[in-house]
């Protein structure tokens, strides 16, 4: 059921990235330029010494290899394009870019719930540091971190609780199925209070120790950004719409 039902609408979100204008091609050929021309055409500085014992140098790569020499051949040659994919294969394509916008990542899924329930009018609190213990003593979830989003009515009470989870790794995505064994058991002490889950990423493909865990502990609560708006068909929603 997990493998047909909700599989299908898992997106390969590895696939893409944060723009981040800093790891731009603009901004950095801009850059590229100063360099060159503080250098002499990459003829002047200083690289680092050779490592001692068995270290091998960061520096014994294709553009720096032989110290300036080799910048300076590669900066008036040109790459072979080989030797560009070996240094993909080496190091990484986006690296430096995927982990400098790797909260917009995590936040991605959040910030898709935000706007569904500001849109609807639904009354909810999006959890973080700053507020666990207020969300202890207002609604006495005693889970901690508390559930990404706690929802409530007009009476201020406690309606459901809802946990974001993104990942592209199998192994990942079962560590992160275990959170649910906690939150269900909350959900339970708290009188059978919904538990819904957001999730993102192909690391959840993996149905047997992953997803279908999270389907059993949410009662079938389960949802992905493509999926997102049904989740508003689902109690408690329809009687919280417009609270707000």
């Amino acid at each position: 059921m997990a493998r047909e039902g909700y599989v299908p609408h898992l997106a390969p979100d590895f696939a893409y990235i944060h723009p981040a204008s800093f790891y731009e091609a603009a901004y950095f050929r801009e850059v590229y330029h100063v360099a060159e021309a503080a250098t002499i055409g990459f003829t002047e500085g200083s690289l680092f010494p050779a490592p001692e014992a068995d270290l091998r140098s960061k520096q014994a790569k294709l553009d720096t290899e032989h110290g300036w020499s080799s910048v300076q051949h590669l900066a008036s040659t040109g790459v072979p394009y080989a030797d560009f994919l070996h240094q993909r294969h080496y190091g990484g394509a986006f690296r430096q870019v995927l982990d400098a916008t790797s909260s917009r990542r995590g936040d991605l899924i959040e910030d898709a719930v935000e706007t569904l329930f500001t849109d609807a009018g639904i009354p909810y609190i999006r959890t973080g540091s700053h507020n666990q213990r207020d969300i202890a003593e207002r609604f006495e979830v005693q889970v901690t971190p508390a559930p990404d989003f706690v929802v409530f009515d007009g009476s201020d009470t406690l309606r459901a609780m809802l946990e974001c989870e993104i990942t592209n790794d199998g192994g990942t995505a079962r560590d992160k199925a275990l959170r649910f064994v906690g939150l269900r058991a909350e959900s339970v002490r708290l009188g059978g209070m919904p538990l819904l889950a957001v999730l993102g990423g192909m690391g959840w493909a993996r149905v047997n120790d992953t997803l279908g865990p999270v389907i059993r502990d949410t009662d079938g609560r389960v949802f992905t950004l493509a999926t997102l708006p049904r989740m508003l068909d689902v109690a408690p929603f329809p009687s919280l719409r417009g609270l707000t």
